[in-house]
């Protein structure tokens, strides 16, 4: 998986100069987690880690300014995000990061996705970029 998102261009790294503090990937669908509430309108952050040298807040703030910029630039309602629901003081720190929590739900089998997902209960995290035209 992580070879098809460089291939693809999709997995990111952050460096400050010569110091490594994270990775993260993007996606511009993602039907496996959030299912019906997929669109096409969104930025879809996953996997954000945080290198040994990284401070705490610095790597997330970067991101999320990132994601932000890049998906009004492609005219994206927003960023996405999720995280496992049982995760409270993560999905807290994403709440305080700008996100807000839209939903929960567990994922089922599914082969776009490794193993591990499924069964496992999500939280789908949102953060508005654009306004929608109704």
């Amino acid at each position: 998986m992580l070879l098809a998102e460089i291939d693809a261009g999709t997995l990111y790294r952050v460096m400050d100069g010569d110091v490594f503090l994270g990775t993260f990937a993007v996606a511009y669908e993602d039907r496996a987690v959030w299912g019906g509430r997929e669109r096409g309108a969104h930025v879809y952050l996953h996997r954000i880690a945080r290198s040994a040298a990284g401070s705490s807040g610095g790597l997330l703030n970067t991101v999320v300014g990132w994601a932000r910029n890049h998906a009004s630039a492609l005219k994206r309602e927003g960023v996405r995000m999720d995280t496992a629901a049982a995760s409270l003081r993560l999905i807290s720190y994403y709440e305080r990061a700008g996100f807000a929590l839209v939903g929960r739900h567990v994922i089922g089998p599914d082969t776009s996705l490794p193993a591990h997902y499924h069964g496992t209960e999500i939280a789908l995290l949102e953060m508005a970029c654009l306004k929608r035209a109704d």
